[in-house]
Order: structure tokens, then sequence, then C-alpha cells
């Protein structure tokens, strides 16, 4: 039989036994209960939290601990964090080398709730225990302790964050969550690690990567899936309330950012190659859910940072399919600037008793010296398939311009504004047409080099800006050309040069609708400009088919002036007086007021152009102010114009020719200062072979008679120097007719019949020179009316004194008009018949001239002379009685005693050779004969006077029968008529048809003559 064994061995056997029987009953039992216990006291004394705990196990030999649903809450109930199961898996052995180490830490269906008040606290902040007697303070750097935990896996997570804070709560909440952590070390090498999360709505974040904590460090890739707009738009108006004046209305995102991030020996971060992208973003002014901004897909790459080196770049950013909605209101406010907008509130002014630094008027606070400037490049920035609509409703109706498709291109674009950017734009224009602008900017100081080119722009769009300002619209035109701009020192030394072409422009008269102002083609050839100094120059403009109408209103005016003065924008009310001095004197308002008296002090911008072609131009001209309408034009209107220039001393030649009709050339040639005409001018027009009829309605209305034909022809001259005009206007009107009467209240009184055929010679043309002198500087000097009146006074003089007129063109005076007799005769003078010659030739030479004879005597003259002829007659009769024989006698009263003055001596003498007895006995046998008595002397004359006596009484008697009446009167009236008569027909070619013997009162007395006086008509 074998021995026992010894009983110290049982002993100490039972004794382990027991001992191990007891660990494990600790361990298995005590451990987990204690444990439980704790875990809710503690969270209930130092916490004030309320915690229940699930089952507990820990395995005292493989030191595993298992914790079932842990839950930590607010007093009040509401959850904190906690989780489904908790499974640590510990290595004792590790701490022989002072170092926690880990198998397995497994956490499933963790929860955390994070929620930070109205007032803004967190409120797990609330549950961190604080110490009841604070720590001395530390000696030494924190040592974090030697850990190494093989794997650290979390699963099933869900983290929940709540604002409270800001205007608008924000919740963020990401379930499921996954955290793993492999060979991860307190050491310099750290662990590796990989978080994953989804959110409720299929937001995903994917990191992974490695870090450290002795020293703090970490390098990754953290990326971020399909991030909806609403949870960004959650930020925005959560935690970020207030700091953004953006409403992000749309859009999924994602980003992709490597990194690395280091402690030591200073902080570092780089971020190489990260890339964003965006789709279907939408952006809004705050408080606002309409979108102003989209963007179809934003895709951003290349992107860099280096914290240490105060650099960031992105490689490229790609917009496609952007679409911005730009609008100005009626104040001129652009709705796109509320995106700039910080919406941080104003910093509180500084206490009166600080004064402002010296440097803060000068600009923008500037960094500390010692802060180093960050450098941010952007390579590329490009935006394809794009939209730009921008609305100005400062303009009744709202002006819309839409730029699509766009593409843009901006390359080396970064914060430093002296480095040049590269920008390449191309775009249509809605209505037709392309933009494309490329070169070079710099944005301080401002520079720019740009080639700009258009291509059938439609003008149409600019109609709002037109109607605003006046009464016409654009029916239909386009803009193209190339410029190349250039802006080497700033905007005051811009540069513009290139040529541009409107082509197919119309426009209409808004209130009668009919064409104002179109051309086929206006090309604009060499166009240079700068603004300092201020100048325009064009080497050429070739105008193809131009046309415009002109118009004189039924009030007077031109239709020029009635377009460009309507409708016109409404007035800007002014600031009130007290608001306008308070701002007059402040420091802005100067420095807004400089530009402005700059500009109004500086010399006006100085215009050439080389030459103007213009090539079958048309222009009708239609005044409405008399009725019937009158209405003319100019056709094929072509030639040029060189030279022009608005210097003082300039000018420029013109040659230009055209039509008035078919058959009616006109031409205008000279020279002349366009910008300063009344400066200096010198034109020379010419209008040719015009067909009167087209003036009837001037024609009808002012002189009182339609033309049934005529052809006009006028050579115009035009001197004006220094203000002072000298006009010379060669009128030649060729057969000219008028028709039927009018009977115009606004006809004229004079008779123009009569001043025509005045005017007009023996080949039916009336040649006018009509100067006209004047200062154009006197506001109240107008050329056209000027002219009007030096015709009138020329068709009044021309009818008041008719024969001074022919007497000027015949080289005879003023008194043609006028024929002499002697009293009781109607015999002419040579002076006389002179005159009437003068007469027929102008007669000749105006076959529209008639003239009136008078058939007139003057009774006061005529009536004596006649009975002191029948007198003499009378006496010469009883004297011939006996010289004469019966037979041989003359026949006629009036010539018996010229034919007894013609016998002469050796017939006897005349009654007037005489003595006085002898004349007594011839008187006293005429008494005898007519009295058939002989004569009683009256008594009482002296012997000496007796026969004077008897002959004074027998004269008396005798001549008291003698009775001269009308009759009388009226034979010598028609004698002296025939006389005039047959001086004007006999051998002059006059047709007797135009000479008519009328009996009127044109009979005056003329000294010791009767003057008679002829009449035109």
């Amino acid at each position: 039989m074998r021995p026992l064994p010894n009983s110290r061995w049982l002993r100490i056997a039972a004794i382990g036994v027991l001992l191990l029987a007891a660990y494990a009953a600790v361990g298995f039992w005590v451990v987990p209960r204690v444990l439980r216990a704790q875990i809710v006291a503690q969270a209930r004394e130092r916490l004030g939290l309320v915690a229940s705990v699930g089952p507990v196990r820990f395995n005292p030999f493989s030191f595993r601990l298992h914790v079932d649903r842990l839950a930590l809450a607010a007093p009040g109930g509401k959850p904190l964090a906690g989780f489904d199961s908790l499974f640590v898996d510990f290595r004792p052995s590790a701490l022989l080398r002072r170092e926690y180490a880990f198998r397995e830490i497994d956490l499933a269906g963790a929860s955390v709730n994070a929620v930070v008040g109205p007032d803004g606290r967190l409120n797990l902040s609330r549950w961190i225990p604080v110490p009841k007697t604070p720590k001395p303070a530390a000696k030494s750097k924190f040592a974090w302790p030697r850990i190494r935990v093989d794997r650290l896996r979390i699963e099933r997570a869900n983290l929940r964050y709540e604002d409270r804070a800001h205007p608008g709560d924000f919740t963020f909440r990401l379930a499921p969550a996954a955290f793993e952590l492999t060979a991860f070390t307190t050491g310099p090498s750290g662990g590796a690690f990989a978080f994953h999360a989804r959110t409720p709505t299929g937001e995903r974040i994917d990191w992974q990567g490695r870090f450290a904590v002795a020293p703090l460090a970490s390098e990754g890739d953290l990326r971020i899936e399909d991030l909806r707009a609403a949870t960004v738009e959650s930020l925005l108006r959560g935690p970020l309330a207030g700091r953004v004046a953006v409403t992000l209305t749309g859009g999924r995102f994602g980003v992709d950012v490597p990194y690395r991030f280091a402690e030591r020996p200073r902080l570092q971060l780089r971020i190489d190659r990260a890339s964003a992208s965006a789709v279907g973003v939408g952006l809004a002014p705050a408080g606002s859910s309409v979108d102003e901004i989209r963007v179809a897909k934003l895709t951003a790459a290349g992107g860099n940072l280096d914290f240490d080196a105060h650099r960031a770049s992105v490689a490229r950013i790609a917009l496609a399919g952007l679409a911005v909605d730009a609008a100005l209101d009626a104040n001129g406010t652009l709705n796109l600037a509320s995106f700039a907008g910080t919406g941080a509130p104003a910093t509180a002014p500084a206490p009166a008793t600080a004064p402002a630094p010296a440097h803060a008027a000068v600009g923008p606070a500037q960094p500390p010296a010692s802060t180093p400037r960050w450098a941010v490049d952007l390579p590329q920035v490009a935006v394809s398939d794009g939209r730009l609509s921008f609305v100005d409703r400062r303009t009744t109706p709202a002006a819309t311009f839409v730029f699509a498709p766009l593409r843009l291109q901006i390359d080396g674009a970064s914060l430093d504004p002296s480095r040049p950017i590269r920008v390449a734009l191309a775009t249509g224009v809605a209505g037709g047409g392309e933009l494309d602008a490329r070169g070079t900017v710099v944005p301080a100081p401002l520079a720019a080099a740009l080639d700009l080119r258009a291509t059938h722009l439609d003008l149409v769009a600019l109609q709002p800006y037109v109607a605003g300002h006046s009464a016409l619209t654009i029916e239909r035109g386009s803009l193209g050309g190339t410029l190349v701009l250039a802006m080497p020192r700033g905007v005051e030394s811009l540069r513009v040069r290139g040529d541009l072409r409107i082509d197919g422009l119309h426009t209409i008269d808004d209130a009668l609708r009919q064409d104002l102002v179109d051309w086929q083609r206006l090309d604009v050839r060499g166009m240079s400009f700068s603004l300092h100094p201020a100048r325009l120059a064009i080497a050429r403009i070739v105008a193809v088919r131009p046309y415009a109408r002109v118009i004189i209103e039924s009030d007077g005016s031109l239709n020029v002036k009635r377009i460009l003065t309507a409708p016109g924008p409404a007035a800007v009310a002014p600031a009130p007086a007290g608001a306008a001095a308070r701002d007059h004197g402040s420091p802005k308002a100067r420095a807004r007021a400089a530009p402005i008296r700059a500009a109004a002090a500086a010399s006006p911008a100085r215009v050439t152009v080389g030459r103007v072609d213009v090539t079958r131009g048309e222009a009708d001209f239609s005044d409405l102010s008399i009725t019937p309408h009158f209405s003319s034009g100019i056709s094929d209107l072509h030639g040029e114009i060189r030279g022009l220039d608005s210097a003082p001393g300039a000018r420029a030649k013109v040659d230009l020719k055209g039509e008035v009709g078919p058959y009616a050339p006109v031409t205008i040639d000279g020279a002349l200062n366009l910008f300063g005409p009344k400066t200096y001018t010198n034109l020379a027009m010419t209008f040719r072979n015009m067909d009167l009829t087209i003036f009837n309605p001037y024609s009808g209305k002012f002189a009182g008679y339609d033309i049934r034909k005529g052809k006009l022809t006028t050579e115009l001259h035009y001197r004006v120097d220094g203000g002072k005009l000298e006009a010379t206007h060669h009128v030649v009107i060729d057969q000219l007719e008028f028709g039927a009467k009018t009977h115009s209240k606004d006809a004229t009184t004079l008779p123009v019949k009569l001043a025509v055929a005045l005017l007009k010679d023996r080949h039916g043309v009336i040649d006018l020179n009509i100067p006209v002198t004047g200062s154009l500087n006197d506001p109240e000097f107008r050329l056209g009316p000027l002219i009007w009146k030096v015709v009138v006074n020329l068709i009044e003089k021309a009818v008041t004194a008719p024969f001074k007129l022919l007497g000027a063109l015949f080289g005879a005076g003023p008194q043609i008009q006028y024929v002499d007799f002697r009293p009781g005769d109607a015999t002419l003078d040579a002076t006389d018949l002179a005159r009437l010659r003068t007469v027929a030739r102008a007669l000749q030479s105006r076959p529209l001239l008639k003239v009136d004879v008078p058939i007139a005597a003057l009774p006061a003259f005529d009536a004596s002379a006649l009975a002191d002829e029948r007198f003499d007659a009378e006496v010469a009769e009883q004297m011939l009685g006996r010289t004469f024989p019966a037979a041989t006698r003359p026949a006629g009263k009036t010539t018996l005693s010229r034919a007894l003055a013609q016998r002469g001596p050796s017939a006897g003498a005349t009654f007037a050779a005489l003595g006085v007895k002898s004349q007594v006995t011839v008187l006293t046998a005429m008494y005898r004969a007519q009295f058939h008595a002989s004569p009683a002397f009256p008594p009482g004359a002296a012997p000496a006077q007796a026969d004077a006596a008897k002959l004074a009484y027998l004269e008396t008697q005798l001549r008291g029968r003698i009775h001269v009446g009308p009759d009388d009167l009226q034979v010598l009236a028609e004698r002296r008529a025939l006389a005039i008569e047959k001086a004007l027909l006999n051998g002059t070619g006059v047709d007797p048809a135009r000479v008519f013997l009328v009996a009127n009162d044109k009979v005056a007395a003329q000294g010791q003559h009767v003057r008679l006086q002829l009449t035109l008509r």
C-alpha cells in the first residue's frame, strides 16, 4: 500500500484551492456586482446622473470584462450616453513591463446625445466631475502612460449633436457609426484607425489613417460623401447663424482630404491632393428660398495646404452648369451684394477718450508684421455650360440680359493682388450673338490687357434704356466688333482700340410708328480711345444705306426734339436740406465729390475721325404743320467727309452727292468744323432740277396758289467764321406756273403772280440772288425765318415798285412808268418816247407782264388849256378866212392857228403879232359873227386906253362863249392813251393783247405837265 501524501502539502493544496475558489468567487461574482454598484453610485454622487447597467461579467482568469446595456440619463430622464455592450480583453502580463495592454476592446451600440442649450453650455460638460480641492500646478509636462491596444472596435454607434444656442436648431446625427483602432500604442508609432459613419439620410463619412498621441500626430484620409444641403443649411442656420449671408437651398457635397498633422516640433498641418465635389447646388440670400446661384456640378482637384508655410492652393476648380440670376432693384442695389455680407454685428465704437491710430484712416487694418501672410493659389477656375441672367429694374420695363452658354476660365488666381490673372470668357447672348474676352487682369493696382470680340449682339436688348430717355423703339439691329483694352496703370489710363460694326439698325418713332433712323451697315474702323488724356480717334466710318426721317410737327417743333425729350426718367427726390448740409462737409462727402469736380474741371475729350464714307444714303423730310402735309426726300446720297476734328481750328472736307427725285441731283461740298459749326463753316450746296410741284403744300398755304409746273435749281453758300454768318442763295426757278387758288387764310396779300411775272424773264426763268448775314451767337437768330423774310421783302419790293425793278434791269431809272403831257396836249416828246421804248423791252423780256395805260385827263390843267386852244383856233379861223380860200382852208380848229403861223408874213401876221387896233378889229368881226350884233363897249376908258379896254372886253365876251366839257376831256384822254399804245406796240413785237387802255385815276400834275402812270399786272 502506498503511503499517504504529506499532510503539509495537502494543506497547501487545499489552501490553494480555497484561495483559487475565493479568487474565482470574487472575480466572477463580487467584482461584477461591486463594479455595477459603483457605476450607479458614482454616476449619482459625482455626476448627478441616473445610471442603469445590465449584466456585468468579469473573468478573473482571462481578465475579460463584459458590460451590457449601460445608460446615463439626466435627472429629468433625458438620455445622455450609453452602449449596448462593452467587451474588454486585458493582458495583465504587460503590467510587468509597466504597460497597460489590451488585446481587444469592443463597444457595440454606443450612443451619445450632446446638446448645446440656449445658454451656450454643452449638456455633457455639466456632468464632468470637478475635484473638490484644486490640484497643485504640474511641475512637469503631462506624460501619457504606456498603453497598448491591439484592437479597439466600436460598432453600431449612434452619435447625436443638437445646438439650441442659435436661431434655428441645428441637429446632426451619425448612425450607424463604426470605429476601429489597431496596433495602437501611446508611443510615437501610434496606431491605425478607421472611422465609418452614415447619417439617416445616407450621408457617409470615411476617415482612416494613423494617429499618435505622444507627440500628437496623425495622417490619413478624410472622405465625406453625399453630404446633403439640408445638413449644411442646418449648420448655417445653427452654430454659424449670423456669420454667413447665404441660404443653401439644394445640393449634395463630397470631399476627400488626405492630410498629415503633427504637433511637434511646431504645429504642422499638410493637405495634399485633396478634392471636393458638389451637384445640384442652390444658393439664395439669407432668409430667402429663391435660388440666385445654381451649380449643376462642381469639382475641385489638387487641393494642397501647408499650415507651417502658410500656403494653400487648389489646382483646378470646375463648375459645370453654373447659373447666376443677378438683378439691380429700382434703387440700384445688386441682389448678389447680400452674399458678401457677414451678418456679424458691428463692433462697438471705441470710447471717445481713446484716439484712433494715426494710420486708421489710410486703409483697412493690416495684420501685425510678425504674422505671416497666407499665400492662396487657384491655378485654374473653369466654368462650362454657364448661364448669367441680369435684370435691371431701374428701367420700365426692366432690362433683361441672358448670357448662355457661358464658358469662363481663370488661370493664376491668388490672394496676391499684384499677380496677373489670365481670363478667357466666351458666351452666347440671348437674342443672338456671342461675346469673347481674353487677356490678363491685375487686381491691384488695377491693370488689364484684354482682347474683346462681339458678334451679332442684338441691340433690341437695349430698348428699355432707350425707352426711358426717348420716344423711339429699336426694332432690330446687331452689334459686332473687336476691341483691345489696355489698362496699364488703373482706370485713369484706360486705352481701347479696335473696330465696331452695327448691322441692320431699324428704329421707329413711337408716336408715328414710322421709320426714324436706319442703316444697312455702319463700320467704325481703326477706333482708338484713351481716358487720360481724353481722346477718341477713328480712322474711318463707313455708312451703307443710312436713312433718317426729319419731321416738323404740327406745332412747328422738330420730331428729333420730341423723341429725345420724352418720356425721360423720373426725377430723383432731393435730399432734405438738413441732411445735405450735414453731409456736405463730411470727409466721405468730400471724397465722393472729388471725382465729380475733377471730371467737371477736365478738358473735353478730343474727337477725330479721319474719314466718313456714305453710300446710298436716304433722308425723308415731312412738314406736318401745313395742310396738306409736305413730304420730300434725298436719295442715293454718297460721298465722303474727311478730317473731322473737334479741335477749334480743325477743318473737315465735305463732298456729298445725292438726288431729290430721279433727275434732281444734289451736291454738298466745302469745309467745316462739324463739332463747332458756329466756329467755322464754308459749305456750298447745290440742288438742281427739283420739281416745284412737290412744294404745293407750301405754295398753297403761303402764296395762295398751287403750283402747276416748274423746276428749281439752287446754289447755296454758307460761310461762318467766329459765329458770323455770310450766306448767298442763288435761286433759279424755271417755267413756274401757278394753278388754282387755294384760299388759304395764311396766304400773303401780295400779288404773287405779278411778282412771278416781274421776276420771270422772256425764257420763263426767275434768277435770284438772296444774301443773308447775321450772328449765330445771337439767341434770336434763326436762318430759316430770315431767308423767308428776305424773299418776302424781295417780292414786296418787286410788286410795290415794279418799274424800279425793270428800270434797274434795263439800264433806266424808275421814271419809266411815267408819261408827261403838256396840258391839253396828246403829243409825246422824245423823253417820253425813250421811256416807253424801255417799257416795251421790259415787256419783251417778261412775257407774262401786262401793262395798263390810263385813259385820263386832268381837268384842272387840261380844261383851261383846251379853252385857250379853242379861242386861238377861232381867232385863227377868223383871220384865215381872209387868207385861205374855202376849198384849201385847214380842217380842225386846233390846226388853224398853226397853219397861220406856218404861212408866215406872206399870209399875214398872227393875231399876237397884230397891233391892238387890228386885234380889236379882228375880235369885233368875230363878235358880230357870233352875237349877230355890234359890241357895246363899256364907257369911261381914257382915250389912250380905249383900244386896250375894248380888246379886254371882246376877249372876255368871246372866251365866255367857249365851253370845254367831259367829252372834250375824254377825247384828249383817249388821244393820249392811243399815243402811248402806239409807242409801246409799233415795231416792238409786243403782243397787243398785253397792253390795256384803262380808264383810271392814274393821272397827276407834275410841275407844268400832266403825268400819266403806267401799271403792270
